[in-house]
């Protein structure tokens, strides 16, 4: 009838009169689980590993208990357990990744990553940790779990492949080798043209190249994605001062805080534009 604290409570009394039914406690664990009681669940659950510490399943429990309890360090050495028991679902693994990059421990992270894309992994989550890798600057990490997805290439969708070679296009920016870095850009816009991180990174590319009709055209089409909107017409902005068109650049940025009126540390740069177009208005 999902009265999971009736539950929880009934099984508490059915226990003392025969606290080693299994059948009991695992009842107990579930109804705690449901219940959110997850520190009286860890400890129930160590009291039954004791008996069993090559259960899996119970291994995995007492990490969901202590994800819930905020006690990631006590999770992970339990998924790592029930891993190494054979529990070692694409899921799991996840999970375990997710932890080791929050701790720390990115290399072991990674393995788990190259392992999990192997049976399947979500693309979508191996994405999502290639762009944590790059804004860590993990590069070599980044490199090596890119390099494995690389092999798989040929079973992902258009839009994955885009994905992927946009982050191989960050390797190359940070080796310095920008024509390789270009190639990786157009043939990911190539594939996805609604890549929009692949349309910001390649204006950024054309506009340090100085060929500002590109680069123009690159971010006025990543500006039509929400997510990007507001960088992209930032970059414009820049665009239209390297060429000295400093009223537009205003416009272009009273825009953004138009639509973002957070955006107060742009009122600087503003005003600093309206005094350098003033100086070339002729009186």
């Amino acid at each position: 009838t999902r009265d999971y604290w009736g539950a929880a409570s009934a099984y508490q009394q059915a226990l003392v009169t025969d606290h080693d039914n299994e059948n009991w406690q695992r009842g107990l664990l579930n109804a705690l689980n449901e219940t959110r009681q997850y520190r009286p669940e860890i400890a129930l659950v160590e009291q039954m590993l004791q008996k069993h510490p090559d259960d899996s399943d119970l291994w995995l429990y007492r990490a969901q208990a202590s994800i819930s309890a905020g006690e990631r360090q006590l999770a992970l050495a339990s998924l790592e357990t029930a891993i190494r028991l054979g529990n070692d679902s694409v899921a799991n693994k996840q999970v375990c990744a997710t932890l080791h990059m929050q701790e720390g421990s990115v290399a072991r992270a990674i393995e788990l990553l190259k392992s999990g894309a192997a049976q399947g992994m979500d693309f979508e989550f191996l994405s999502q940790a290639l762009d944590w890798l790059a804004q860590k600057g993990e590069w070599g990490y980044l490199r090596d779990l890119t390099a494995s997805l690389d092999k798989r290439r040929s079973s992902l969708s258009g839009p994955d492949q885009s994905k992927l070679l946009t982050q191989e296009a960050s390797l190359h920016l940070h080796d310095k080798q920008r024509p390789a870095a270009k190639k990786a850009l157009q043939s990911a816009l190539d594939l996805d043209p609604s890549n929009a991180e692949a349309l910001m990174a390649a204006g950024k590319i054309y506009r340090d190249d100085h060929d500002y009709n590109r680069a123009e055209l690159l971010f006025q089409r990543a500006s039509a994605y929400d997510l990007y909107r507001e960088n992209a017409l930032v970059a414009l902005a820049q665009v239209a001062v390297d060429q000295e068109n400093y009223t537009h650049a205003v416009e272009l940025l009273q825009g953004v805080i138009k639509s973002d009126p957070t955006r107060t540390d742009l009122q600087r740069n503003i005003e600093s534009l309206q005094d350098l177009a003033r100086l070339r208005t002729p009186n």
